[in-house]
């Protein structure tokens, strides 16, 4: 396999992200102080510099590893961290990668307002991180702006985690209260440790959301503008794999995932949260809203381990629509754990229709009151905070995902349901491929007998 192939460990590249980022609107132009070259484990940060001559502002920016020819309005960098600087600098809001393969880049902040990293026509870059273990950042693409928005689309991010002593906190993208994270057609991969089920490092998770502190602009606020200050991902044919949580909030903030068309193999949950310090407020809450969506995450979809001094919860809307949710045997779908009493009603609603779940006896909720002499409470699917209509227990696959691999290594083509099972689940049809996938199978995998994962003989669920 091809050095640096996203496939492979192997060793960092020296090649050093060494300048800036894309920007619609500061007040003062910036330039980014570039990292050490080779050096994957600093953060690029920004200093003010001299304004310069409009004339001079190129509109267009463009990241390549090959020589280009010239451009109108264009300019050519070879970095991603030089593009960010340089769309700062000249108040630019789109980057181009023409870059097929890895784009080796250390971690980096966007501090712009309004920023899309696109791949160019016909090319299929890999933003791909190799951290060592002491590096001070561990998130790899961090929003540093207020109301940020970012647009990623058409590029696969990747994370090699490094093979040295276990740390925490590692993840590919970061996002805090009013800020918003767009995916298009885009692939993550976090590669932790060839073993399934044994992780090399805990605590990772492919989007980390942060709550925003009042400090940093969030103070005393009129209730209708502090109902918009909620972190959004919005996705749209997104691929996702690695032994990782998909989204981990380490202290909770109203949150809005929005998610069409996509396949998330993972060995974690979807969603791992710490609870809230404070009371929420009748607006706080997490809302999930899935569509046609597939996933194997392995210890269900929603994890609440309330962590030390934070005695309450947001409310939790889920809604989900012609999706395939497979879990290991023996794990909810909803899990809180240090949680004295019950959910009310409007405290935990799921709305469900035209969904598969796996295994077919799956738990809705699973409840640890933490106090002495508790027992553990379960609760099925479909009763009190659940709703579901047109939803079938057991998933038929044209042949049965080979989940004994590293999860980083699957591919979307490991995951074709049987045709019966009308339009559940995804299409990987419209799924973007993992560039490491050099040798694509076909669209429609050939199977002489499909293999149930439960039997396909399934009763509706009430």
């Amino acid at each position: 396999m091809p050095k640096g192939l996203p496939g492979s460990r192997s060793p960092r590249s020296t090649v050093s992200d060494d300048r800036p980022p894309e920007s619609t609107s500061l007040p003062q132009p910036m330039e980014l102080t570039p990292a050490a070259p080779g050096d994957a484990g600093s953060v690029s940060s920004l200093v003010p510099s001299e304004s310069p001559d409009v004339s001079d502002r190129p509109r267009r920016l463009v990241v390549s590893l090959l020589p280009q020819p010239p451009e109108p309005a264009s300019e050519h960098v070879r970095s991603l961290g030089e593009a960010l600087a340089k769309a700062v600098e000249f108040n630019i809001g789109e980057i181009e990668l023409r870059v097929d393969g890895p784009l080796p880049c250390p971690p980096l902040e966007v501090p712009l307002p309004r920023l899309a990293v696109r791949a160019a026509p016909g090319f299929r870059p890999v933003l791909q991180f190799q951290p060592t273990v002491d590096v001070p950042e561990r998130v790899m693409l961090r929003l540093t702006g207020g109301n940020t928005h970012l647009t990623l689309e058409g590029l696969e991010l990747r994370l090699d985690l490094p093979d040295d002593a276990p740390a925490d906190g590692w993840a590919l993208l970061g996002v805090s209260t009013g800020q918003s994270l767009e995916l298009v057609d885009t692939v993550l991969t976090i590669d932790n440790g060839p073993r399934p089920q044994h992780p090399l490092h805990d605590q990772v998770a492919m989007i980390v959301v942060q709550r925003r502190r009042p400090l940093d602009g969030m103070g005393t606020m009129d209730p209708l503008l502090a109902m918009g200050q909620q972190a959004r991902l919005l996705l749209s044919r997104v691929f996702a794999r690695g032994e990782a949580s998909f989204v981990h909030l380490a202290e909770e903030t109203p949150l809005t995932i929005s998610w069409n068309q996509g396949l998330l193999v993972c060995g974690q949950h979807l969603v791992t949260t710490s609870g809230s310090a404070a009371s929420p407020k009748y607006y706080d809450q997490i809302v999930i809203d899935l569509t046609h969506v597939t996933t194997y995450c392995r210890q269900g979809l929603y994890y609440l381990r309330r962590g030390s001094g934070k005695g309450h919860q947001f409310r939790v809307n889920f809604y989900a629509r012609e999706c395939i949710f497979v879990t290991e045997p023996d794990r909810p779908l909803f899990e809180m754990v240090g949680v004295p009493a019950l959910p009310e009603e409007d405290e935990l609603v799921s709305i469900g229709e035209g969904n598969r779940y796996s295994p077919q006896d799956v738990v809705f909720l699973r409840l640890h009151s933490g106090l002495p002499g508790d027992p553990v409470q379960d609760f099925e699917l479909g009763k009190r905070w659940s709703t579901e209509t047109r939803s079938q227990a057991g998933v038929l696959w044209q042949r049965m995902p080979p989940l004994h691999q590293p999860l980083h290594t699957l591919s979307k083509d490991d995951f074709w349901v049987d045709a019966s099972l009308g339009r559940a689940g995804c299409d990987p049809q419209v799924l973007p491929v993992p560039w490491s996938d050099s040798t694509p199978a076909p669209l429609v995998p050939s199977s002489p007998s499909p293999t149930p994962l439960p039997p396909s003989a399934s009763p509706a669920l009430p």
